[in-house]
């Protein structure tokens, strides 16, 4: 009886794991920092965004987080 209880922890195993990875993504590559002057860790500081682009919305962890981002 241990081996369906076994298998049911690697999946659980492994979507802890993608729901982690995702979010770590979304915390330093989107989420603004206060600290950072509201922009995120790992931003490209020269980039510059046009204001009047259309803004397109991601959906993260299933649409738990959404990230807003204007078009290139």
């Amino acid at each position: 009886m241990a081996a369906p209880a076994l298998a049911g922890d690697v999946v659980h195993a492994a979507v802890r794991h993608r729901v982690l990875t995702d979010y770590v993504r979304h915390f330093n590559e989107h989420r603004p920092h206060q600290n950072l002057k509201q922009c995120p860790p790992l931003r490209e500081p020269g980039t510059v965004i046009d204001l009047n682009a259309p803004v397109h919305r991601g959906r993260v962890l299933g649409g738990v987080i959404n990230e807003y981002r204007r078009a290139a």
